[in-house]
């Protein structure tokens, strides 16, 4: 399993690899679970983001390190498979990513009755461990930057897609745990703050809302943002409420 929603990890391979290479490693096997059908010259501006020179014999070295990382199925097979004449591109065969399961959950949510939507929502949620691509130096991973923006707004919109449910049937601790997802990614986006603050008031959480008002109020401060008009109002009603 490649796992992307959080600091970047490889579990469950069932190959080894010398620890000094595993970074490069576990950027590659990202980059190919993300693109099957990589073709060379994209594999190499992964290993050369900035232009530099890689040469086959480099690159077939690194594609080895995934390749007996990964390690071998049930039958023997390689889980990244090597590339034959007619094949089109790299690709790895049997390998799980948590990012492509969050999707499939994701988009078939939004097509279904509602208590199965918030049911599979629920199960995308939990995959997420925090920021994605966490964990990783600020020379690698460039090419997952349109990604990571995809990522956020996704995982934020299932949350807030869910805490609205949630909120419209008076689950109280429901929407506070979708909310609370979605801001363990994005802690700047205040559509989630604003179910935080509705989710508080809706369980008479007085203390805990001022709280949550606080650490908002201290985020905006710190980053130099305006609180959004939204959230003014939010807070307004929610503070009604509790008297």
């Amino acid at each position: 399993m490649i796992n992307l929603l959080g600091k970047v990890e490889l579990s469950k391979a069932r190959g080894t690899v010398d620890s000094n290479r595993r970074t490069r490693a576990m950027e590659l096997a990202a980059f190919l679970v993300l693109h099957p059908g990589a073709t060379a010259p994209q594999i190499d501006e992964v290993l050369s983001p900035r232009g530099g020179l890689t040469t086959p014999n480099t690159r077939n070295t690194r594609l080895r390190d995934v390749r007996r990382w990964l390690g071998l199925d049930d039958e023997g097979q390689p889980f990244f498979r090597r590339m034959t004449k007619h094949a089109d591109g790299h690709r790895l065969v049997g390998v799980e990513c948590d990012w492509i399961q969050f999707q499939l959950l994701h988009n078939v949510a939004l097509q279904v009755p509602r208590a199965q939507g918030q049911a599979l929502l629920r199960r995308a949620l939990e995959l997420v461990r925090g920021r994605p691509f966490s964990g990783v130096g600020s020379t690698y991973y460039s090419w997952a930057e349109p990604i990571v923006e995809d990522i956020n707004d996704k995982v934020v919109n299932s949350a807030s897609l869910l805490a609205h449910w949630y909120l419209e049937a008076g689950d109280g601790r429901g929407a506070l745990r979708a909310a609370g997802r979605g801001l363990e990614v994005a802690r700047e986006r205040e559509e989630l703050w604003r179910h935080r603050f509705r989710a508080l008031a809706l369980l008479g959480d007085h203390s805990g809302l001022e709280e949550a008002i606080q650490r908002l109020e201290t985020l905006l401060v710190d980053n130099g943002w305006a609180m959004e008009e939204e959230t003014y109002e939010t807070i307004r009603m929610a503070q009604v409420t509790r008297r």
